[in-house]
């Protein structure tokens, strides 16, 4: 609604009659308030009854006027929808195109290794690795460290797996998601090579994807174990449908412990 003030100024006079009459002259005007003794804004000078005095009637908008004023009839429902329409592309451009994945560390397991397991699992892919042997398609696996590690003595290795909780929120199927360790700041000479399993998520749905790196424990001790792995810069790439993504997309791992 409307809100109205009655200013005036230069005739005690009129002030005094209007200060006195100020209810009921505000009931016939419909004014919010009657101040004498200044004005405001726009004024005009006024002959009543030889009194000379400025006089303004300030009227303010509401904030429906004010729209109406903007978008005109039905303005309320105009910018309302024009909100929701602006909300929703926020949360499409969000979800589809910048962050379509959401990615929380889950856990941290550790196992050791002994005797043929870790002759099949760790040494002969070390040893193809170091030699630029060719792995099989579908290998993620990689060095850390250009370390030459003693692979006769399993029992100084360890086998950790870091676990995310991925979630797809966008509309299409994600494949192909695979971890990189970007930057390894403690003990980086113990980091033999990594790998990933890989995972592919329906859209709206959830699933855990580990990075499995091998350590060369020896000469350390628990807690520089935990400091070396919980310091490690991780990063992940996956795989989108056009159009919303050519290639792969890179994005931070949110930090464990």
């Amino acid at each position: 609604m409307d809100h109205i003030v009655i200013y005036c100024d230069g005739s005690d006079k009129v002030a005094e009659i209007l200060t006195r009459n100020k209810d009921s002259i505000s009931e016939d005007t419909l004014a919010d308030d009657i101040v004498t003794g200044k004005t405001d804004g726009f004024t005009k000078e006024q002959d009543i009854n030889g009194e000379k005095r400025n006089s303004r009637r300030k009227e303010s908008m509401s904030f429906k006027q004010t729209l109406t004023n903007l978008f005109g009839h039905n303005a309320v429902k105009k910018a309302l929808i024009w909100v929701l329409v602006v909300a929703v592309a926020v949360i499409v451009v969000v979800t589809q195109f910048a962050f379509p994945v959401k990615a929380q560390y889950a856990y941290t397991r550790l196992y050791s290794y002994s005797g043929q397991s870790f002759d099949n699992m760790i040494k002969n892919v070390y040893d193809k690795l170091k030699d630029g042997t060719h792995l099989d398609s579908g290998s993620t696996s990689k060095l850390l460290s250009d370390t030459d590690f003693d692979m006769t003595k399993s029992e100084n290795y360890l086998r950790v797996e870091m676990v995310f909780d991925f979630t797809n929120i966008g509309m299409y199927k994600i494949s192909n998601i695979q971890f990189s360790i970007d930057d390894i700041p403690y003990d980086k000479q113990a980091f033999v090579l990594k790998e990933t399993n890989i995972s592919s998520i329906d859209r709206f749905n959830s699933s855990k994807v580990s990075l499995i790196f091998v350590i060369d424990r020896s000469g350390l001790t628990n807690e520089e174990i935990t400091k070396a792995v919980s310091s490690l810069k991780i990063s992940y790439k996956f795989d989108r449908p056009e159009p919303f993504l050519i290639g792969r997309r890179n994005n931070n791992c949110p930090k464990p412990y």
